[in-house]
């Protein structure tokens, strides 16, 4: 008799079964890593943009919020990569601001079981408080700095300083706009009684715009905590006797870890954190041209079914246009 030197079918398949699972085993294990890496290197790039796509920036966001702790604690690594890769890079204190990180990441880790970047903005905080204490004594970049180290105090005293409870806003309407803010230097506001403000540094960041707008919401790039409830903010009319020519600033104090813990240099935070802005125009009614033949304007708009309504009415406590701003006339 012959003998069958051929496995029967049933063996034959279970043989292929097992084969492929172990194939499919062999490239989990290599394709995983890699997709890891890629994903980690992917947000270690587009976290340092300036301006990401609104469709994109959710991208971004989605992946970092499902980061687990070890992921962030490479991904604060791969960032360090591509800042040094800047012509502008600063390696020693980019080193010290990725030690920084890690403390904080690691501290939100051990006290709250997830990455600093998960937290909301309390245990954030206190995280911060944890590893920079306010007023430290022996300070050094970036950790804590007392008051007397700061820049002078800021004028005028801690009553023009309102909190604000602005958060970020998908600005992509009509009447929004998107203002890019400078920084201006490390300070200190020092305040008694109930209105009590941080007696360590703050970075001061200045934005302006024109007065036809109202300021109306933070836009942080992704995943940026660096804005919370409230931020204190100080609103300074340039032209007080216009209405609605002219320019607002309006300065923002962020705390100093915060930034630390998201930016690189402060510089890059006031490119990257976007006043959003909304049209407000307060001006009522003004005209152009002479009374009797003049042009009417109501909030900005002509209005052209009110020209030359002078010439049957006395001028009293009418007001000529002043300027044009954006295609609104106003004063």
């Amino acid at each position: 008799m012959m003998t069958n030197r051929y496995l029967s079918f049933p063996s034959a398949a279970l043989l292929l079964m097992l084969w492929l699972l172990a194939a499919c085993q062999q490239r989990d294990k290599a394709v995983k890593p890699a997709e890891a890496a890629s994903k980690l290197t992917y947000l270690a790039e587009k976290l340092e943009q300036t301006d990401l796509p609104e469709a994109e920036s959710k991208k971004v966001t989605s992946l970092f919020n499902a980061l687990t702790f070890e992921e962030s604690e490479t991904l604060i690594d791969l960032r360090y990569q591509q800042y040094l890769k800047r012509s502008d890079a600063d390696a020693g204190r980019g080193a010290q601001l990725v030690a920084f990180r890690h403390k904080l990441n690691q501290a939100a880790h051990e006290r709250k079981g997830k990455s600093f970047y998960r937290l909301d903005y309390n245990d954030s905080e206190e995280i911060l408080q944890l590893v920079e204490p306010r007023g430290g004594k022996t300070p050094s970049l970036p950790a804590a700095r007392t008051a007397s180290e700061c820049f002078a105090n800021i004028t005028p005293k801690c009553t023009a300083w309102k909190p604000t409870s602005w958060i970020y806003h998908d600005a992509n309407a009509t009447g929004f706009w998107e203002i890019t803010g400078t920084y201006l230097g490390l300070v200190t506001v020092q305040c008694d009684g109930v209105n009590t403000y941080q007696n360590d540094c703050d970075y001061l960041f200045s934005y302006q715009y024109s007065k036809i707008y109202d300021a109306y919401r933070w836009k942080n790039p992704p995943p940026s905590i660096f804005m919370g409830s409230t931020a204190s903010t100080k609103l300074i009319d340039n032209n007080p006797n216009r209405i609605d020519c002219g320019t607002y600033t309006l300065q923002v104090l962020g705390g100093k870890g915060r930034i630390d813990a998201n930016f690189w240099t402060p510089q890059d935070a006031a490119t990257m954190i976007k006043l959003v802005v909304n049209i407000s125009i307060q001006t009522g009614e003004c005209y152009t041209g002479s009374w009797g033949s003049e042009k009417w304007y109501l909030g900005g708009i002509y209005q052209p079914q009110w020209d030359n309504w002078g010439r049957n009415n006395a001028n009293t406590g009418y007001y000529p246009c002043a300027c044009t701003v954006r295609n609104y006339v106003v004063r």
